[in-house]
């Protein structure tokens, strides 16, 4: 049995249902949550590009055309002075803007609580628009408490799991008190987080492992 929330919506499993009722679902979010407030991953190279008045060089432009965005900036960054600047020039794009429509984070706060009401979200983006829809009806403190980045990631499986979880980091939020984390963007950070130290690919493993045994029955 499944059910649809509306005839043209999709339809989700009775058991998947029944996992979010009983707060056993992690939604995972990418760029699309915070569209169009802010850009995607395409957009933001693009935006950096131009914020640092480089033009892209020809092995940028293929790494780019494929999407292999990360190797764009990480080219970025070894070819500017600092390679600080890169990084500022991607934090400022993804400041928050004024007055944003926050109504698909409300959505996914509402969704993802569990039974002790805390929120179970892992998402990619570096901005704070779940944070700031989160501190609508929760104290700073909460807040805070409840946003994790980087490496500093709660346990999956763990009694105490749960939170906003930016696995590739965050930028800095003074409004909620929120400091920033490095940021996971170039092929390099890459392949430390996921290959080389490999601890974002922990992490998700983790996450699958206590996640999907758990609602399948076979962990």
């Amino acid at each position: 049995m499944s059910l649809r929330f509306s005839a043209a919506g999709p339809e989700f499993p009775e058991q998947l249902v029944d996992a979010l009722l009983t707060g056993d679902v992690v939604f995972l979010c990418g760029a699309g949550v915070s569209a169009p407030h802010l850009p995607g991953f395409g957009a933001l190279v693009t935006r950096c590009f131009a914020g640092l008045n480089v033009d892209m060089s020809a092995s940028e432009q293929l790494s780019f055309k494929e999407n292999r965005f990360e190797e764009a900036l990480g080219s970025l960054s070894r070819r500017i002075v600092n390679p600080a600047d890169m990084t500022r020039a991607v934090v400022a794009e993804l400041q928050p803007p004024v007055n944003a429509d926050l109504s698909h984070h409300r959505t996914i706060l509402r969704l993802s609580r569990d039974l002790e009401n805390r929120p179970a979200i892992v998402t990619m983006n570096f901005d704070t628009l779940i944070e700031r829809a989160l501190i609508e009806t929760e104290d700073a403190d909460q807040v805070r408490a409840f946003s994790f980045a980087g490496q500093d990631l709660p346990q999956p499986g763990s009694a105490g799991f749960g939170g906003i979880i930016h696995i590739h980091g965050r930028i800095a939020d003074p409004d909620l008190g929120l400091a920033e984390t490095p940021l996971i963007v170039t092929s390099a950070d890459y392949g430390d987080a996921y290959m080389r130290s490999g601890w974002a690919s922990r992490f998700l493993f983790d996450l699958c492992r206590t996640r999907l045994c758990k609602n399948a029955g076979i962990c």
